[in-house]
C-alpha cells in the first residue's frame, strides 16, 4: 500500500496527518514493513543545500549524497484479528511511504537449541 500526504501550502496544511488503515488479511503474526520519503527523510536535495550547493561534490559528498537518499525503513510485529489488520500511520508534510504486509511463519520450534537467553542483553525472549 502507498499513501502520499502532499502539501500545497505550508501555512494552512497541518505539518501530519494520520491515516488509519483497516487491511484485510488472514488472522495471525505479520510483519509490517515500510519505508518512508519525507523532507528530513532521503531527502538528498536537502543534503546538498546543506553541504553549501557544491558545484562539483567530492566522492565523499557523493558517497553521503547517495546514502541519504534511501528510504528511511522501519518494521514492526503485529496481529491481524477478525481477517483484518487495523493499523495507525502517520504521515508527515510531503511524506511518501510505502507498506508491505507479510504473514509471520514462526519457524522457532524447529530449532532445539536456539536460546535467544545466551544472547548478551537480552535475557530471557517469551
Amino acid at each position: 500500500m502507498v499513501a502520499w500526504h502532499p502539501v500545497a501550502d505550508p501555512a494552512t496544511d497541518p505539518h501530519t496527518h494520520t491515516l488509519s488503515l483497516a487491511l484485510p488479511l488472514p488472522d495471525g503474526p505479520v510483519v509490517v514493513r515500510r519505508a518512508r520519503v519525507h523532507e528530513e527523510a532521503a531527502n538528498p536535495w536537502a543534503a546538498w543545500q546543506a553541504m553549501g550547493r557544491p558545484r562539483w561534490p567530492t566522492l565523499a559528498q557523493w558517497d553521503a549524497l547517495r546514502e541519504l537518499a534511501e528510504p528511511h525503513r522501519t518494521a514492526w510485529p503485529a496481529t491481524a484479528l477478525n481477517g483484518r489488520l487495523e493499523i495507525d500511520l502517520e504521515l508527515v508534510r510531503n511524506e511518501v511511504t510505502l507498506v508491505e504486509v507479510t504473514p509471520v511463519s514462526d519457524e522457532t520450534p524447529s530449532y532445539p537449541g536456539l536460546d535467544d537467553s545466551r544472547v548478551p542483553g537480552y535475557g530471557q525472549v517469551p
